[in-house]
């Protein structure tokens, strides 16, 4: 299972995953650290060092990278992170301002789970770009607040990618486990719940509700005629049910938890 730290590779320890995991034997270009199997297929494209005044292949990665940024929750500051450079740079590739070099084209494009021939239109289909979309960007927050977008790009750290044989279909969002209330269930403080978006939920999930008056609750749910109760399952006797009733009560329920990560 992928799982992604909130602490950025940095340029010297950054690799890629290709065919081949055996392979790890690394070279540099532009002073960032890669497998030779990349460095030899980055050799072998010209898309870019070829075509400098190409300004149409240039315009498309830009206008396909931030779409596939956009569709996939995955922030700025995450990108350039993952290259070692700041939000400005990745901007200015989004609006042409700048262009990226096709190291960094590259390892954009394996950010946003897509190939450098799918980003630069020389295929039309993520399966025929020879990525098969088997990885999910989930991502993450810490904190919900009521009547605001859970997943508004200044709420959002980071982002977890996944398989998607792990998931279900729909869309989903991961949160920071706030505090202990289910502790008894395995649900600890400072673990990732990966919340699957609906808003029906049955007695028994366990689900993410968004309150006014509680703040963000991860609790198991009750649903009873006009409302829900929420219940701890912890260890410590503090944490006490909260029954919210609808139409009353200001809530919003977020989702059910549909698995638990350990950490990013």
């Amino acid at each position: 299972m992928s799982k992604k730290n909130l602490t950025p590779p940095t340029p010297s320890d950054k690799t890629n995953s290709f065919d081949n995991p055996d392979d790890c034997e690394l070279v540099e270009i532009d002073g960032v650290k890669i497998k030779k199997t990349l460095a030899e297929e980055i050799n072998a494209d010209k898309t870019f060092t070829d075509n400098p005044d190409n300004h149409i292949v240039i315009k498309i990665f830009a206008t396909m990278m931030k779409k596939l940024r956009t569709e996939r929750h995955v922030t700025q500051e995450s990108i350039g992170h993952y290259l070692g450079v700041g939000k400005s740079t990745i901007s200015n590739y989004e609006t042409t301002y700048s262009r990226p070099n096709i190291v960094h084209a590259y390892l954009i494009a394996e950010k946003l789970n897509a190939s450098l021939d799918y980003m630069t239109g020389r295929v039309y289909n993520l399966r025929d770009s020879g990525t098969e979309n088997s990885n999910r960007h989930i991502p993450i927050v810490e904190h919900i607040i009521y009547g605001k977008n859970p997943v508004s790009s200044d709420n959002i750290i980071d982002d977890m990618v996944l398989p998607c044989f792990n998931l279900t279909s729909g869309e989903f969002l991961g949160m920071i486990v706030p505090d202990n209330s289910m502790n008894r269930s395995e649900v600890k403080k400072g673990a990732i719940a990966i919340i699957r978006r609906q808003s029906e939920v049955t007695t028994g999930d366990i689900v993410l509700v968004a309150t006014k008056d509680y703040g963000t609750v991860l609790r198991k749910v009750f649903v009873m005629d006009g409302g829900i109760s929420l219940y701890p399952d912890a260890t410590d006797p503090g944490y006490a049910p909260i029954t919210l009733i609808f139409n009353t009560d200001k809530f919003e329920i977020i989702g059910r938890l549909s698995k638990l990560e350990m950490s990013l």
